[in-house]
């Protein structure tokens, strides 16, 4: 069929034409009363959080889709559809009321929209507003359980921290009384300062100090010896009263003289083997006595820095818990309501702004159809 051959037939049949279209808009005023109306309520959520959306190497969302399960949630819809009784004021199974609502993240923003279409202007309102507060007790229920994680986290933290100081502690004790470090300096120390005594007469100056509280203790008690062992002459003396005798000696010139100074050195020379024999033997302890002492130093010494090292650590902890419990609780995000949902005052469908224009479509449609089917059977019988 040609264009010429159409016009005429439209020109045949323009009253059954025009019915057709009147039918069409008297059925799309009609449709505006007649269809059952459904309104739309809206909800906006917000993730408080200044960076909500960041993007990986492929470009796609990451952490909203988190909050956006909480509202697109099953237990949160079920949860309107018991409080609201919706099965028995408008005999709806959960899944046909599942499909009355939606839920979307705008892009690039940590908001996320909630739009509920339902039959009722009232109850379109209601479970808005119902899975709304839902949402928000859900995510404070989820906060303050992770804050209530976060403070179980650090407090075990601590404990654990403070089991291992106090096991330090009591690891360093025990060492220092079965072995006792501190009275093995104190007697090294002790056997040091005789040793210069019986040598030199005097003590050897001290230096350095490894435990100076203990040293000082050592020093005096040392020194109560050596008032002791001075009422004796050291080494350094007879030696000294030995080359004075001899030189002596050597000037002497009578018999008597000659056979009195040879017999003080003979005495100071006896006295002398005593003493280094004296002296070996304080040389032999002392050299026990440091072997023990070093050994033992190095495992204390050992010890003493582990417990330093974890008495530093648990202080620290102690100082940082309440920023760690904050740190390790402020994962999830708070979602906020940007305002209360609206009540709906006009229904989104039917509006005659739609069902005119759909009805004049559908009648203009059917009218070509019905020209073109005319033309073809026109050519049929022809």
């Amino acid at each position: 069929m040609d264009i010429k051959e159409f016009i005429s037939l439209l020109n045949e049949k323009r009253r059954v034409v025009l019915i057709i279209i009147a039918i069409g808009i008297f059925a799309g005023i009609v449709a505006d009363f007649v269809f059952p109306s459904y309104y739309e309520t809206n909800v906006t959520f917000m993730v408080l959080e200044s960076k909500m959306i960041r993007r990986n190497l492929e470009g796609k969302k990451l952490d909203i889709d988190t909050y956006l399960n909480f509202v697109n949630n099953d237990s949160v819809y079920y949860y309107a559809y018991q409080k609201l009784d919706i099965q028995k004021r408008f005999n709806m199974d959960f899944d046909r009321f599942k499909k009355c609502i939606d839920v979307l993240s705008v892009e690039d923003t940590a908001i996320i929209t909630l739009t509920v279409i339902f039959p009722d202007k009232k109850m379109s309102y209601e479970i808005a507003k119902t899975i709304a507060s839902r949402v928000i007790e859900l995510n404070r229920n989820i906060i303050q359980m992770e804050i209530k994680s976060g403070y179980r986290f650090a407090e075990k933290q601590v404990e654990l921290a403070e089991k291992q100081y106090r096991d330090a502690r009591k690891d360093l004790s025990d060492f220092i009384e079965k072995n006792h470090v501190f009275l093995n300096a104190e007697e090294v120390e002790l056997a040091r300062d005789t040793l210069a005594v019986f040598s030199n007469g005097y003590n050897l100056p001290y230096t350095s100090s490894e435990f100076s509280l203990l040293y000082n203790r050592s020093f005096f008690a040392a020194n109560n010896i050596n008032t002791e062992e001075k009422k004796t002459e050291s080494l350094f003396d007879i030696d000294g009263k030995i080359i004075e005798l001899k030189a002596h000696l050597k000037t002497a010139v009578y018999d008597n003289q000659k056979i009195k100074i040879k017999k003080e050195i003979a005495f100071y020379e006896t006295l002398k083997e005593e003493k280094l024999k004296r002296l070996e033997k304080i040389k032999q302890k002392l050299s026990d006595l440091e072997k023990d002492y070093n050994k033992n130093k190095f495992s204390f010494l050992e010890k003493y820095n582990r417990f330093i090292a974890i008495s530093k650590a648990y202080e620290k902890l102690l100082t940082d818990v309440m920023s760690i419990k904050i740190e390790i609780a402020g994962k999830t995000k708070e979602m906020a309501l940007l305002g209360e949902p609206v009540p709906p005052q006009k229904p989104v469908f039917p509006r005659l702004s739609i069902t005119l224009p759909s009805g004049l479509f559908l009648s203009i449609l059917i009218a070509f159809l019905y020209i073109l089917l005319l033309g073809f059977y026109r050519k049929i019988n022809a």
